[in-house]
């Protein structure tokens, strides 16, 4: 009797042992999704910054030829003045 009783106790225990797991797959199911999801919304978050990042260099690279002269100009008209002088 005591053998069947041992026999039971380890049955019932991995039965235990069993559910916990699979509890634990079915919490681990849903955290995964959440966690695809918020790092496909970063993910979005992250490809507009980068093009607006983009946007901004083309912008300060086209900003930068077109000062050139004006540099060069106002560089002139200071020499300028100051020969007047």
């Amino acid at each position: 009797m005591t053998m069947l009783s041992h026999l039971l106790k380890e049955h019932q225990a991995k039965q235990n042992e069993c559910k916990e797991w699979q509890r634990r797959q079915e919490a681990i199911t849903p955290a995964t999704s959440l966690t695809e999801v918020l790092v496909d919304h970063l993910n979005v978050g992250v490809a507009q910054a980068n093009g607006i990042q983009r946007k901004l260099y083309h912008k300060v690279k086209t900003l930068q030829i077109q000062a050139a002269p004006s540099a060069k100009q106002t560089g002139q008209w200071i020499g300028t003045v100051e020969n007047f002088h």
